[in-house]
Formats: structure tokens, sequence, C-alpha cells
């Protein structure tokens, strides 16, 4: 049987060292985005992805 994600969950943590404020300024969420999408598998794979790459170029910077 085939897995159909249908959700997506994710939490960013930060390592301790890392002034919180920092995390602040470059408005990356602590809070644990969740998703319960009625969209197909490969919709609610994307929004992941997006939301991955998205707090990726925040940190980036």
């Amino acid at each position: 049987m085939l897995h159909v994600p249908t959700s997506l969950g994710f939490v960013v943590k930060p390592r301790e060292e890392i002034p919180l404020k920092l995390v602040e300024r470059f408005n990356i969420h602590l809070a644990p985005v969740i998703y319960h999408g009625s969209e197909g598998a490969q919709d609610v794979a994307r929004r992941f992805v997006n939301e991955i790459v998205d707090v990726g170029r925040k940190i980036e910077q």
C-alpha cells in the first residue's frame, strides 16, 4: 500500500547558542507549522517543500 500525504507538519528548533532576537529579526517562526489539506498528494508535498525552502532562505540571510 502506498502512503499518500494529506497533511504536513514541522518545527524549527534553533541551537541554544543562537539568540532569540536573531531568530525574530529574520522572521523565523518557532511555532509548529501544521497543514491539514484536502488537496492532492502532489500539492501537499509541494507545499511542504516550499515551506522548508522558505525557512532555509531566511536562515541563509
